[in-house]
């Protein structure tokens, strides 16, 4: 809302906001373990890390990417096939880990199922989600649909 209702155009860009955004995001996780700082400072230090990206150039270039944006735009389908996907292919996987570090293994398993989740989760996107976005969606399903009968039944009659 900030960047489409308060500046009306592309922001300023300055580099210090890159070193804000770097430096920011891994502090929220120092944040993130005290309560406290948790329920005030969390919410502030959003709002002011989502400016920065806006206003840094290599930032703002990082999220107007074209394949970040679109894996942002499939989210909703990401979300409601990740358990599936994940469960699926950790069956496979979950045995390969090659330290006894914990973290060092989740972020392998993450390396192997991301590939997975954002493929069968991009093709549900195009087939599914998409589609659906149209208002005139249920005119646009019924409309092939008769289409599909009308063509059974023209086959049916040869």
């Amino acid at each position: 809302d900030v960047y489409l209702m308060d500046w009306k155009q592309a922001p300023n860009t300055r580099w210090y906001w890159d070193v804000v955004t770097i430096a920011g995001w891994p502090a929220m996780v120092w944040l993130g373990r005290s309560p406290l700082l948790v329920s005030f400072a969390l919410p502030i230090m959003f709002f002011v890390l989502y400016c920065a990206m806006f206003r840094g150039p290599l930032s703002n270039w990082l999220i107007r990417n074209r394949c970040i944006t679109t894996i942002g735009g499939m989210c909703y389908s990401t979300y409601l096939l990740h358990y599936q996907v994940l469960s699926a292919v950790m069956r496979h996987t979950s045995w390969i880990g090659f330290t006894d570090r914990y973290w060092v293994n989740v972020l392998l398993q993450v390396a192997l199922t991301t590939p997975f989740l954002l493929v069968i989760a991009g093709i549900y996107f195009l087939l599914i989600e998409q589609p659906c976005m149209r208002k005139d969606w249920p005119q646009r399903m019924a409309h092939w649909m008769r289409r599909q009968w009308d063509g059974r039944a023209y086959a049916a009659a040869d």
